[in-house]
């Protein structure tokens, strides 16, 4: 695995803490929708083995809120993790911007107006940061 792959897990748990959110919030919109039916000659059975809708959604919306509950944690422990790694970089421009880009999330266009660069220089000195992340970091060859 390469510096850019292992630095960019937070940016996909965050992607997957967004989709499960969105799912919850329409579980929620769903369970609580109150649909219209005719009950004209309707034949009720009922069952004790069988449970309700009410009961299965929230069942579904609760093991959901867990799961994000537990992806959060991990994002803020994979973080600290993460920014204690890049700050093991000797070289203070490299720590400035591995932690904006991918701790912080920013975009390179974002970090070069921050710290009065070019675009062009903030991504040569991503590309130098990397590459000493790697040598400082050789274990992450073998991460998957």
């Amino acid at each position: 695995m390469d510096a850019n792959r292992y630095l960019s897990q937070i940016a996909m748990i965050q992607k997957k803490i967004k989709q499960k959110r969105k799912r919850l919030k329409d579980l929620r919109e769903a369970s609580t929708a109150v649909g219209g039916f005719a009950t004209d000659n309707v034949k009720v059975m009922s069952s004790t083995n069988t449970k309700s809708r009410v009961e299965r959604d929230a069942v579904s919306i609760a093991d959901l809120s867990a799961e994000i509950i537990a992806d959060i944690v991990n994002l803020e422990t994979l973080k600290c993790k993460l920014e204690d790694d890049i700050h093991d970089l000797e070289d203070v421009r490299f720590v400035d911007v591995l932690d904006r880009r991918y701790i912080q999330g920013q975009r390179i266009e974002k970090i070069a107006v921050e710290m009065n660069y070019s675009y062009d220089y903030i991504r040569q000195i991503k590309k130098q940061a990397l590459s000493e992340f790697e040598r400082v970091h050789p274990e992450i060859k073998d991460w998957e």
